[in-house]
This record gives C-alpha cells, sequence and structure tokens, in this order.
C-alpha cells in the first residue's frame, strides 16, 4: 500500500498574477509550445528559420512593413540593435520578455533541432538566405554517446535528439546559447518515440522547459496526406499535439493566388487567434512577407472542438482514411492503429460505427473493408 501524499494547494486570493509574455503577440507566448502545422513541402521550415533569423539578428517583427523582406532591415535594425549594449540585453532580460517594436530590433540567441535537414548542405544555407546571425544560432545535432556506449564496438560518434529522454540535453543547448528566447524543433514526430498518451507527455516536458529557461519552443510537424479529414486528425502523431500545445498555427495554400501562403493562428490559449499573414517564397530560397491576409481560415483546417478531440473519434476519422484505397489485412490495422495510440478495442467501436465490414479470405486471412452502404 502506497503511502498517502497531501495535495499541494494554494487559494486563488494568495497567487500573485502575471501578464503572459509573447515573443509574437496573439501566436508565440513564450514559456509554452507553439505548433507549427501545415502539408509537407508548404513552408513550414522556411518559416521557422525565418523566425531565426529574425530574432537572432535583430531584422524586426514578421508582416509589420516589410516588403521585399530582410534588405534594409539590417539597416534600419542593425546599427541600433548591435551597439544596444550588454546592459540593455541584460535588463530587457531580467525584466521579461514583452512583444513590442523594439524588442524585434535586439538580437536573441536561438536553439535549432532539425531531425530530417542536414546542417552543411540545408540549414545553415536557409538559416543566412534568410538573414540569420549565424554566431547567435545553436544548431543541435544529437546528444552524445554514453560511457556504456563507447565501449560497444561500433558505437556511433552521436545518437539522435529523442523526446522526452534527451529534454535535459535541450536544456544544456538553452543554457550554452546566450540570451536564447526561441527553442525550434523541426519537426517533432520525428523526435517522438512513443505514441497516443505519451504525446502529452512530451507536451508537458517540453512546456515545464520552456517555463523553466523563459523561452518559446515553436515546434512543426506535417498533415498526413489523407484529405478529406479534418485536420486535427491529420497532424502527425496524434491529436495531443493539438489539444496539449497553448497555441497552433498553421500554413496553407492561399485559394487566391496559389503560389502564396497564408500562415493562420489557429489557436491561441491566452486571447484571441492574431490576423492571418501573406507570404511567398523567394530565392534563397526564404520567406517574403506580404501583410495581412483577409478572410477565415478553411472550415476543415483544424477542429479543436470536444468531440473532434475525443479517442473515439480520432479513431473514426483514422480509419477512414485507412480503408479508403481498399481492404487492408485486420492484423495490419491493428498495428498502424497501435502506432498512432489508438487501443483495439477503441478501433473496434470505431469499425462498429463506421460500418467496416470484415471478412475470411480463401487463404485464411481476417481483411477489413468499406461497407457498401453510405453512411
Amino acid at each position: 500500500m502506497s503511502a498517502y501524499r497531501p495535495p499541494v494547494v494554494r487559494f486563488a486570493d494568495q497567487i500573485e498574477r502575471c501578464p503572459v509574455r509573447w515573443l509574437w503577440a496573439g501566436r508565440i507566448p513564450v514559456g509554452c509550445v507553439t505548433l507549427l502545422v501545415g502539408d509537407p513541402g508548404v513552408g513550414k521550415s522556411l518559416v521557422a528559420a525565418d523566425l531565426c533569423a529574425r530574432v537572432s539578428a535583430g531584422l524586426g517583427r514578421p508582416g509589420k512593413g516589410m516588403g521585399g523582406g530582410i534588405e534594409g532591415l539590417r539597416d534600419q535594425a542593425g546599427e541600433n540593435s548591435s551597439e544596444q549594449g550588454s546592459v540593455a540585453e541584460e535588463a530587457t532580460w531580467s525584466l521579461g520578455i514583452t512583444e513590442e517594436a523594439w524588442f524585434w530590433q535586439l538580437k536573441r540567441g536561438v536553439v535549432y533541432v532539425s531531425a530530417e535537414d542536414g546542417a552543411e548542405d540545408t540549414l545553415t544555407p536557409r538559416l543566412a538566405a534568410a538573414g540569420a546571425e549565424l554566431s547567435r544560432v545553436c544548431i543541435v545535432e544529437g546528444v552524445e554517446p554514453t560511457v556504456y556506449d563507447k565501449e560497444t564496438p561500433g558505437a556511433p560518434e552521436r545518437f539522435a535528439l529523442w523526446l522526452p529522454e534527451n529534454v535535459d540535453a535541450l536544456g544544456h543547448a538553452i543554457r550554452q546559447t546566450k540570451h536564447a528566447v526561441l527553442v525550434v524543433l523541426d519537426t517533432l514526430p520525428a523526435m517522438v518515440r512513443s505514441a497516443g498518451a505519451g504525446l502529452i507527455g512530451v507536451l508537458s516536458e517540453l512546456g515545464a522547459l520552456a517555463r523553466r529557461y523563459c523561452v518559446a519552443i515553436v515546434a512543426t510537424t506535417h498533415l498526413s496526406k489523407t484529405h478529406g479529414r479534418r485536420s486535427v486528425y491529420r497532424v502527425r502523431g496524434s491529436v495531443a499535439y493539438a489539444a496539449a500545445a497553448r497555441s497552433v498555427l498553421a500554413i496553407a495554400a492561399d485559394p487566391g493566388a496559389p503560389e502564396a501562403r497564408i500562415l493562420h493562428s489557429l489557436k491561441s490559449a491566452y486571447g484571441p487567434a492574431a490576423a492571418a499573414l501573406r507570404f511567398r517564397i523567394g530565392d534563397g530560397p526564404r520567406v517574403v512577407w506580404d501583410g495581412e491576409a483577409l478572410g477565415q481560415p478553411p472550415a476543415d483546417l483544424l477542429d479543436l472542438s470536444a468531440e473532434g478531440s475525443s479517442a473515439l473519434g480520432e479513431a473514426c476519422a483514422w480509419l477512414e482514411g485507412a480503408v479508403s484505397g481498399g481492404e487492408r489485412t485486420a492484423n495490419e490495422m491493428l498495428r498502424e492503429a497501435a502506432a498512432q495510440g489508438i487501443r483495439p478495442r477503441t478501433l473496434h467501436r470505431a469499425k462498429r460505427m463506421l460500418g467496416v465490414r470484415s471478412r475470411r479470405t480463401g487463404q485464411g486471412v481476417w481483411v477489413w473493408g468499406r461497407c457498401e452502404v453510405t453512411r
């Protein structure tokens, strides 16, 4: 029998209130995890690189009178920001981060972790094209092997950074980076081994890390290629990502201009969503902001309702996509569903709700497929 542990409580009138701190007002809060989602190739990594450049080189706030991009912003902000002096920077740091125009003129540190792109051929050229001050961007390429690993024949010189196992290593990188205020994880699902409920633990660990070091964590993730489903289900990994993140930004194509993109603010736990911003991908490649975009995000871009966040709803959405291409073996379906954090019992409930049929083939293999009757 475990020992009784009394709760730790405080009455609300004894708690000192503090304002929300923003790196980018209405979009990226400090001390929290912000999710940046979108289809593969839509420009998530380029937007992340642009944020890194603006933070590290003091290039100004995104979407505010930028015109053609970073040219001129260096002249406008560079001289002043480079001469701010350690006294002014330390004062800003101790007072806390506020999303003001002058803050974007300061040069701050960035920690960048990429699970998909190489530092030499992709990350550094992309950051340079965006105008980043490379000496202020710390690229984490993995974690060092332990003493036991080094004694193992054929052990690699470094291992991939896995979360939440290596969250302390990420904290060490933040401490090594002077005046770090932004951490980019690109892409988050590629750094996570566990699925389902484990994702909530990862977001919780990252949120605690962001609060401890007073940084904003921006994590990118792809949407799956299965269209016709609400995007909360299309987020690679789990609905837990969108539900646990304090802010969710999504990039989608501009319906009126296929070559343009729109950055939508879909979820903000601390106030109204910010206005959408339009951008193009210019030479470099790099992001060129065009200012605010009118209109609402697509209706199916994200659904964070209680129904949409339920385990059964997630299972139904996944199963619809899984059987859309034809019959699949039952064992394959159960294995893939488990990788998405969907329990067998929940999957069978979804199967009954959707009318998915099962039959035994001549070889004695059970397969699942769509029912002839449309619901």
